[in-house]
């Protein structure tokens, strides 16, 4: 039998250089644009968190009186 060689590999292509830059890179600022967004998102999610909890209370304040009312006080007939 014969051996089949490997075919040579193609040359590899050099690191491309890296893009000249414009303008030079200065230090992101906490009180930007992006930090500003940032604080307007957690007070959204901070608002809908609260708005959470006061419907989960109802839900569960209307679900202990339907109980007090059927199974304690008898008040409806199941």
């Amino acid at each position: 039998m014969a051996t089949a060689e490997a075919a040579p590999a193609p040359a590899a292509a050099g690191p491309r250089p890296a893009p000249a830059r414009t303008q030079p890179r200065t230090a992101p600022r906490p009180s930007g644009l992006l930090a500003q967004k940032a604080v307007n998102e957690y007070v959204y999610v901070a608002r809908d968190l609260r708005r959470i909890a006061v419907f989960a209370v109802s839900v569960a304040a209307v679900l202990l009186l339907v109980w007090v009312l059927v199974d304690l006080l008898g008040v409806i007939r199941v």
